[in-house]
């Protein structure tokens, strides 16, 4: 056998695996669970699904049972009192468990959809996402209009959206 051609075979077989590896990592860092639940959510209140599975991603890192300090609750991890208020606001028919995907991702896109109508940019609705509405509408802009993040780990959270939300957004659905 041709010594070259072993080293074109080796090459491409190497190549393959560093590809399937590579793969293998992105699949584990940014899943794709729950499609069906996120984009019948997403038709309805006009979100767009790449965002949802960055918040998701960053919220739980899609853990159903996930509860954080605070008591926030579920995929989305939302708190009892803003699921409560945002299932009065669209009139949600069924029973509240932020532990069932379904409702969870149903109110947590509907609160998403609330804060961009409230909020005239992106970056101040992720932040109230995180920090919560009536802090955020607290803070103060700077120069050319942007907001100023008060806390870091807000900070870090609308950065991992934004950086989710590009690496989600590279796939079709």
């Amino acid at each position: 056998m041709n010594k070259n051609f072993i080293v074109l075979c080796a090459v491409i077989i190497g190549a393959f695996a560093f590809l399937f590896i590579v793969n293998l990592i992105f699949s584990l860092l940014y899943p794709v669970k729950y499609l069906n639940e996120i984009k019948c959510s997403c038709n309805q209140f006009n979100v767009e699904i790449p965002l949802v599975l960055s918040v998701i991603n960053a919220e739980s890192s899609f853990n159903e049972k996930a509860v954080s300090s605070a008591g926030a609750q579920g995929l989305m991890q939302l708190m009892p009192a803003t699921a409560e208020y945002i299932a009065e606001k669209i009139s949600y028919p069924d029973k509240i468990d932020l532990f069932e995907a379904k409702c969870n991702i149903h109110l947590g896109v509907a609160y998403l959809s609330y804060l961009f109508q409230r909020f005239s940019d992106f970056d101040t609705a992720i932040c109230a996402y995180n920090a919560g509405e009536s802090e955020v509408k607290t803070w103060d802009r700077d120069d050319s209009g942007q907001l100023v993040v008060k806390f870091e780990e807000t900070k870090k959270y609308l950065t991992n959206v934004k950086k989710s939300m590009q690496i989600y957004a590279k796939k079709s659905f």
